[in-house]
């Protein structure tokens, strides 16, 4: 054996570049990637899809020019779950990805606002949704909506987060909150 040791291969990092001329044609918002491998991707435009090989557009609404994608989740049940927003101010609520259909829920269904900031799963499995018009809860049936009536001092909910011990918390970017699971309210 020698005294000197020489690498084998050159371990320095090689990024793979993707962009429009392999499908991905707007600036990208978020990532996630599902429990099957494909990698989701939140952009301007909408909602892209990539097996490893190409990005397909997989979700934009045709009505309307608010097709960026402010947040992605992933439940429990293998869902995936996106939210959106855009410089015109609208939203077009937020989107269900299950068994290859889209459905989409807005201010008509129950959430508070239809410009959806975050998107987050408690304990229980209600998801959760920050808007800039308050906290909305859905249970997979209904929707209830907290805002500064139930103890929240700002509607502009940009973060939701479950923590190690099952509290939901969140944050308007000034301030923060948790879930007082005692009595409902945001203390």
């Amino acid at each position: 054996m020698s005294d000197h040791s020489y690498p084998l291969v050159d371990q320095s990092p090689v990024f793979q570049l993707y962009d429009a001329r392999d499908g991905l044609v707007s600036h990208t918002t978020h990532l996630l990637q599902d429990r099957l491998g494909y990698l989701w991707v939140g952009t301007w435009t909408g909602l892209y899809l990539f097996d490893g090989i190409t990005f397909e557009l997989v979700y934009a609404n045709a009505d309307t020019t608010d097709n960026y994608i402010t947040c992605l989740y992933n439940d429990t049940r293998d869902r995936i779950w996106f939210g959106s927003g855009g410089p015109h101010g609208a939203g077009n609520g937020v989107v269900c990805h299950e068994n290859g259909r889209f459905t989409t829920y807005t201010a008509k269904d129950g959430l508070a606002c239809d410009y959806i900031l975050d998107i987050c799963e408690d304990s229980a499995g209600c998801l959760w949704f920050g808007t800039n018009n308050g906290a909305t809860s859905y249970d997979g049936e209904q929707f209830t909506t907290y805002r500064e009536g139930e103890g929240l001092t700002g509607q502009n909910i940009h973060l939701v987060h479950r923590d190690v011990h099952d509290r939901m918390w969140f944050s308007t970017g000034q301030e923060v909150f948790y879930l007082n699971e005692d009595d409902g309210d945001v203390p």
